[in-house]
């Protein structure tokens, strides 16, 4: 787990987040801050975003040489 997800138009989910953030432990809110780190670096990071460009490219780029 690397946060908690909620409905962005729904203002009693984002109470109901706050308060379980507040409840939790400094060792569990270093394990969701870790996971995060983790989650962006191999889905969201620029690397990553720059690879699927590539990919992408490199796909665009047979086909084209197939036609």
């Amino acid at each position: 787990q690397a946060g908690i997800c909620i409905d962005p138009e729904d203002s009693s989910q984002l109470t109901d987040a706050i308060s379980q953030l507040v409840e939790m432990s400094n060792a569990e809110l270093d394990q969701l801050g870790k996971n995060a780190a983790e989650y962006y670096q191999n889905e969201l990071s620029l690397q990553v975003g720059v690879k699927l460009f590539l990919d992408v490219f490199y796909d665009v780029t047979i086909k084209a040489k197939e036609v």
